[in-house]
């Protein structure tokens, strides 16, 4: 029979027990204060451990949920038995049993231990997750994460620090023991090596630090030698009593948008607050945090005295670089010389007596990247002089003398441009080129000039590719290796004649309206090629199916005046007198004229409605005002189709599924949202099943992207047109070229022209009659010859319109709702001009077919500058 009386855990009448009983089972029960002195006989040591006690026996153990700890037996209970003593007497195979047990806080409760056969169970008195298994049969019994309500809340971890100022020492040795157990569980599973130094640190040779409240906050404090004791203490957890002006110059470092180093962990209290404040734009690399921290005795006590786990935390976060333990050298220095899409560091702040060292370090190792980039550079430089002219043009040809090599850089963090950027690569590859995308493996990582310099250092590439950034922005990229910028979107950093001077020689820049960029901006003529947006085929469709009647994706999801405070946040207010409240005033302007069912379609009808409700502005301020607000009038302009969509659904019984971020918030449209759809298949299958799609942006049809995708998948579409008058241009365009200039009147044209022009110019005329009265045909034909106005019908000329576009374009709410009638009641219908108009998109905008014209087009100009420059 085996006795368990010194334990004394089993409770019912206990002191019976002890001397007539024995149990195989120890039985949860709450040991209760008035029973902490019962048991006077246990050794009060906790250095000391049965070394093989009880191993021919299968022992189950289940304590309670707030086993009492050494910590609080030392605080308090100094007559009270170590409990945790008894998962070291028991869990033989438990590798972590003895190490936890002496930094006071271990889980021992809760776990099943089957010692004969080498085999642990866990049994939850709750069901909480399963931990991984590790090898060893290692098992930690870790209570299930629950964050105090102030941090579910979004408070600051201060704030609720100083909540928890009154708790005293008995409460405070089972939260240490919480916070361990959920920390070394969270190792366990996202740092393994930082996991495998604690299990193997030697505990027997620590106790500098112990942890101890201070003013009312924990706090962990270093025996420095045998009088000294040092206060690990951050400003972020100042009492009021030490004074809360210390922390504001911490605040505004930490706040700072970009990667910050933490040389020296201190007590915790900053890398919590990194971790609980994370910025909105993390892909910046403005997120990362690296920590170094070489004593791993501290380390585990801020695992004590902080919950560093769950989502929210930096263990599970990977922008946070963990640098701690006996190797933390290696490796920081493997991972920021090995890893150049990791950010540098632009804060640096020191904590605790090694900080100095420390520091002095990390100078060392930035020093070191500084040179290892310059070694790049130096090797693409040399690579980029081989390219000239002659070589150039010969592996730009059909038949090269060797496989070109093309770099295309993209980002994650993006939807449409980086599956754009994948579908050029294959583009490529069908052309025979060796390809390779650069892109972001982490959240935390930046395609920034390190990643692009080392790969172009190692990958020797005869042509760059990217969409939407110029060469000039990736610093110390040599003009002479070519540079391809395909513009999808008018970006700031495109739309200035900064950004037009800055472009060199064998810099391209490609897209579909590139020629007002050459008028605008000042872009250099030669450097622009037109080239239409392009859409990859689909080898088969989706399978059948119906989905809802109608469907518009979009992430334009914000109401305009949080789109008006984020532009402002974002990009700041324009060079103007006070130029943020002009801003709101012009954007409430435009907010007003929507409201009353009129739109604007372009700059200039914003630049006019601001002309006439602010007549104090001059020409410049308003043009300055026009540009920056063309965001706010993309987002009304959306929403103001959406909105027609919406009433037009509910009083119908129609079904209406919003797609894409943000919807959900929306008061007047959360009702429809149904979440993100993935882009790629997900959003094909959507398009496809889905019975009419919309297509509500302020572009030509196709010049987005899309709808180009979509009518490649076989959906069904309904567009809204932008102007009534975008077909006439199209016919102006074509008689421009082939109308005498003398012909000034219809008069004229009836007497020189044959039958099929004449109908066009008719249709011409109708339009000046209703639009422009004092127009005369010769007046728009000598309009569309100027140098200005010709770089509008070039885009439009290069970018045809899908058949039976006028069937299926509305103009107002209206048309919409005459175009719903007549299309939900004819699936056949729908079909047909579905398919003819994805095989219009499939012939005219494939990739390979773009991309096979643009190198062509780059060789000759390649070439041509070869030949007026003399160079070979």
């Amino acid at each position: 029979m085996l006795v368990l009386a010194t334990f004394d855990i089993h409770i019912r009448p206990n002191l019976f027990q002890q001397s007539g009983r024995s149990w195989f089972a120890v039985d949860r029960h709450p040991i209760h204060t008035i029973e902490r002195r019962e048991v006077l006989s246990a050794k009060l040591l906790g250095n000391e451990r049965p070394t093989s006690a009880l191993v021919q026996h299968g022992i189950t153990g289940d304590a309670d949920d707030q086993p009492i700890t050494l910590l609080g037996r030392m605080l308090k209970m100094t007559n009270m038995a170590g409990v945790n003593n008894i998962e070291t007497a028991v869990a033989q195979h438990h590798d972590l049993s003895g190490l936890l047990g002496s930094m006071y806080c271990l889980g021992g409760g809760r776990q099943r231990h089957h010692l004969q056969r080498g085999i642990h169970k866990k049994m939850y008195r709750h069901s909480w997750p399963r931990p991984m298994r590790r090898p060893h049969n290692i098992e930690i019994a870790v209570p299930h994460p629950t964050l105090p309500k102030s941090i579910e809340a979004g408070e600051s971890m201060a704030s609720t620090q100083h909540q928890e100022t009154g708790t005293d020492h008995a409460g405070l040795a089972p939260r240490l023991q919480r916070n361990l157990e959920r920390n070394v569980a969270a190792l366990r599973q996202h740092r393994t090596q930082l996991f495998r130094a604690i299990s193997e640190f030697p505990w027997n040779s620590a106790g500098r630090f112990r942890i101890e409240p201070l003013d009312g906050v924990p706090t962990i404090l270093q025996n420095v030698s045998d009088d000294t004791t040092r206060e690990h203490w951050s400003p972020l957890r100042l009492s009021p009593q030490r004074g809360a002006d210390a922390i504001a110059p911490y605040r505004q470092a930490l706040s700072a948008p970009t990667a910050k180093t933490l040389c020296g962990l201190g007590d915790g209290q900053i890398l919590q607050w990194l971790a609980r404040n994370a910025p909105k734009q993390s892909h910046t690399g403005a997120g990362t945090v690296y920590l170094l921290e070489p004593d791993l005795e501290l380390v585990i006590h801020c695992l004590m005295l902080h919950n560093l786990s769950g989502p929210g935390g930096p263990i599970e976060q990977r922008r946070f670089q963990w640098f701690v333990g006996p190797s933390w050298q290696t490796a920081a220095t493997q991972a920021l010389l090995d890893e150049p899409m990791l950010p540098n560091s632009g804060c640096v702040i020191g904590q605790g007596v090694d900080a100095p060292a420390i520091t002095a370090f990390w100078k060392q190792l930035t020093a070191r990247r500084e040179a290892a980039y310059s070694a790049d550079c130096a090797a693409v430089r040399e690579h980029a002089l081989s390219l000239n002219a002659d070589v150039l043009t010969r592996v730009f040809s059909p038949d090269p003398p060797r496989q070109p090599r093309v770099l295309l850089m993209t980002s994650k963090h993006t939807t449409v441009l980086q599956y754009s950027t994948n579908d050029a690569a294959d583009a490529f590859a069908q052309l025979g080129w060796d390809t390779r995308i650069l892109v972001e493996r982490e959240d935390h990582h930046v395609v920034g000039k390190e990643a692009v310099m080392r790969a172009a250092a190692t990958f020797k590439p005869d042509l760059l590719f990217t969409i939407d950034h110029l060469r000039h922005e990736v610093n110390d990229l040599p003009e002479q290796l070519p540079f391809i910028c395909w513009i999808q979107d008018n970006l700031p950093n495109l739309t200035s004649q900064r950004a037009g001077q800055r472009i060199g020689r064998r810099e391209f820049v490609i897209g579909s309206w590139v020629e007002n960029y050459v008028q605008r901006h000042g872009y250099p003529r030669n450097q622009c090629l037109t080239m239409r947006r392009l859409t990859r085929p689909l080898d088969a469709l989706p399978s059948d199916g119906e989905g809802e009647d109608l469907v518009y994706v979009s992430n334009h999801s914000d109401q305009p005046a949080e789109r008006l405070t984020t532009m402002l946040q974002q990009r700041g207010a324009p060079n103007l007198p006070d130029g943020a409240s002009l801003v709101r005033t012009a954007g409430q302007h435009m907010v007003d004229h929507y409201e009353s069912e009129k739109c604007l379609r372009e700059s200039s009808d914003v630049r006019r409605l601001l002309t006439g409700a602010m007549p104090q502005l001059d020409v410049d301020t308003v043009h300055v005002l026009a540009k920056y607000l063309e965001e706010l009038n993309t987002l009304l302009y959306r929403q103001q189709a959406l909105r027609w969509a919406a009433e037009i659904a509910e009083q119908h019984g129609l079904s209406l599924g919003i797609y894409g971020k943000g919807w959900e918030r929306h008061p007047r449209f959360k009702r429809f949202a149904r979440g993100v759809i993935a882009y790629g298949e997900p959003l094909q299958q959507l398009t496809y099943r889905s019975k009419i799609n919309l297509q509500l942006e302020p572009f030509a049809p196709t010049h987005h992207q899309r709808l180009l995708d979509g009518l490649a998948a076989g959906g069904f579409f309904l567009s809204r047109k932008r102007r009534p008058e975008d077909r006439a241009f199209r016919v102006w365009l074509e008689l421009a070229d082939t109308i005498d200039p003398s012909i000034a009147t219809m008069e004229d044209a009836r007497a020189a022209l044959d039958e099929t022009t004449l109908s066009k110019l008719d249709d011409i005329q109708t339009l000046l009659d209703t639009h422009r009265p004092d127009r005369s045909v010769q007046d728009i034909i000598s309009w569309l010859r100027g140098p200005n106005q010709r770089s509008r019908f070039e885009a439009m000329r290069a970018a045809p319109l899908p058949p039976r576009y006028e069937d299926i374009a509305f103009l107002d709410r209206s048309e919409l709702q005459m175009r719903i009638t007549k299309y939900l009641s004819d699936a056949p219908l729908r079909k047909t001009i579905a398919m003819q108009q994805r095989d219009f998109v499939q012939r005219e905008f494939s990739y390979a077919g773009g991309i096979s014209d643009i190198t062509s087009r780059i060789r000759n100009r390649l070439a041509e500058d070869a030949e007026a420059t003399g160079t070979g």
